[in-house]
């Protein structure tokens, strides 16, 4: 596939674009939400005290210096997957 003069980075950002694209529709072929499922919590873990541990670093200084950083937002939505998960579990 040849450039066009005038553009080149066109066709370079195409065809990384069309190797991302195909190569995560290889990678995750045949995906389905069973593969998506926890399997590794042991017997008798608390959900409870996993969300109980997840909103308490929320609070860590850390993460409100940060604000809406990623690692702030990840860890807030972390802290309510696990609530659900607990809420869920009783």
């Amino acid at each position: 596939m040849a450039a066009a003069p005038e553009r080149p980075e066109v066709t370079l950002h195409f065809l990384f674009w069309l190797f991302c694209w195909s190569n995560l529709g290889l990678k995750y072929a045949g995906l389905g939400v069973a593969d998506l499922e926890l399997h590794g919590m042991a017997e008798g873990v608390s959900m409870e005290a996993l969300a109980q541990d997840a909103a308490d670093a929320l609070l860590s200084p850390n993460l409100l210096l940060r604000g809406r950083s990623k690692l702030a937002l990840q860890a807030r939505h972390t802290s309510r997957a696990l609530g659900q998960l607990a809420r869920r579990e009783t």
